[in-house]
């Protein structure tokens, strides 16, 4: 099952992040799916997107905002206001995703 969502959702990040991308603009490395402990994704500072292989059993919005979320990132590598001003200008609704997203958090036990 683990390989299913795997492939499944290094699919649809191959469709998904290059479609996000085209509003916003960044370069990017690698990107990798596999077991995060206690995220959804993460970036790094060598320009490299890492997404949990579950992400593709979210809403396709939930789903995009993590992936606006790690985008952002490589603008602005925090949680500063100026990042959430950027996450809000490439996902108007962040906060009800955000908000949905703890409820999946909690349902899938993550």
């Amino acid at each position: 099952m683990k390989e299913w969502y795997k492939e499944e959702t290094t699919k649809i990040l191959s469709y998904q992040i290059p479609l996000i991308n085209q509003n916003i603009s960044v370069s990017y490395n690698k990107v990798t799916v596999k077991y995060l402990k206690s995220k959804w994704g993460s970036c790094s500072n060598k320009k490299n997107l890492n997404f949990h292989y579950m992400l593709s059993s979210l809403p396709v919005n939930i789903m995009n905002y993590i992936i606006v979320h790690e985008l952002v990132h490589l603008i602005e590598f925090n949680h500063s206001e100026r990042f959430w001003d950027l996450v809000k200008l490439y996902d108007p609704n962040y906060k009800e995703h955000t908000g949905l997203l703890k409820i999946y958090n909690d349902i899938l036990c993550f």
